[in-house]
């Protein structure tokens, strides 16, 4: 009996510990779930903030220990956030300025005209954009049709243009004696041309009428204009200034554009026309051809050089400036043997 008892003492006293470790290892990890739910749970009340948290360590030293332990401090900042910079890259200016209030136009010959008159130009981007004005085309002293071109251009570079028409109408003849001269000349045009005539066949009936009516005359003559041309159409003599306008009356009569021409000064004088064919400019002499050589119709500059420089010096020898170039061929050439002309076309 005392022997039992003895034995159940003991037992008491050897009660294994393990129970308890299991039960405090337990309770550290609910601990530590708690925490780590506890971070998770602060972390997201943040991200819904806008802020971060940032753990910083501080070091701090243990004097029992003399030892250094380290400890986590969180702080909160606010989320960093990052702003692209705006362009400083101005857009590029591709528009062209605008040209308003430009019109045809319509003057009688020997009046002036005001290009600009009521014409502006406006640019989105420049406030002073130029314009230019190229009439270099307009002859305001002879009736017809001319382009004239606008042009505006701004400081991108842009550019834009207008073409108008401008129409020289013919001067009204309140002149006696000019209208005389009209009338003998559309007299003369009513006879020699026909409706079937394509313009070289008429300026050549108008050149050869010219040729074969108009006899020539060694001396000088008076250069009024309007008097020559009468004595050329009633058949009078003269020189190659009366022939030569002469021709121009008719061939303006006839609707026509001439240029009237002549030799540089200095040199003795010479006249001549250049006739607008078909669009394309010829030089066409109306006086008695050299020594049956050279007959001048509807021929070009190299023409016209040839014989200055191996006929005849001087003879066409005139200033180009503002003188339109011929084609590199004649529109036609005329010949001439035993006192007849005979009209070739290439």
């Amino acid at each position: 009996m005392g022997e039992e008892r003895k034995r159940q003492r003991k037992r008491k006293k050897s009660i294994s510990p393990l129970p308890f470790v299991i039960a405090g290892l337990a309770l550290v990890v609910l601990i530590t779930a708690s925490v780590v739910v506890d971070q998770k749970h602060v972390k997201q009340q943040l991200a819904e903030k806008g802020e971060t948290q940032t753990t910083e360590e501080s070091t701090t030293k243990d004097p029992a220990k003399d030892t250094e332990s380290t400890t986590k401090e969180t702080a909160t900042k606010p989320a960093e956030t990052t702003t692209q910079p705006e362009s400083t890259t101005a857009p590029q200016d591709t528009t062209a300025p605008v040209i308003s209030g430009t019109k045809d136009l319509t003057v009688t010959e020997g009046d002036t005209v005001s290009y600009k008159s009521g014409v502006t130009v406006t640019d989105d981007t420049d406030p002073d954009p130029q314009l230019s004005i190229d009439n270099s085309a307009v002859k305001l002293d002879t009736p017809g049709t001319y382009d004239v071109i606008y042009t505006a251009k701004d400081a991108a570079g842009n550019v834009s243009t207008v073409t108008i028409t401008v129409t020289v109408k013919e001067k009204v003849v309140t002149d006696e004696t000019t209208k005389k001269l009209y009338e003998k000349a559309d007299a003369v045009l009513a006879d020699i041309l026909k409706d079937d005539m394509d313009e070289v066949h008429k300026c050549y009936a108008i050149w050869h009428w010219v040729r074969t009516h108009v006899p020539w005359y060694g001396g000088n003559v008076d250069h009024d204009p309007v008097d020559q041309a009468l004595k050329g159409l009633a058949g009078n003599a003269g020189d190659c200034y009366t022939d030569t306008v002469t021709y121009q009356v008719l061939l303006e009569r006839a609707g026509f554009e001439c240029i009237f021409m002549q030799r540089s000064p200095g040199i003795g004088y010479h006249y001549w026309l250049m006739v607008k064919i078909e669009g394309n400019w010829y030089h066409s002499d109306p006086a008695p051809i050299y020594k049956n050589q050279f007959v001048c119709f509807l021929g070009t500059d190299a023409q016209l050089k040839w014989f200055t420089d191996e006929m005849r010096p001087n003879y066409y020898t005139h200033d180009t400036e503002g003188i339109p170039t011929t084609p590199d061929t004649p529109r036609a050439t005329v010949t001439y043997k035993d006192g007849t002309y005979t009209l070739n076309e290439d």
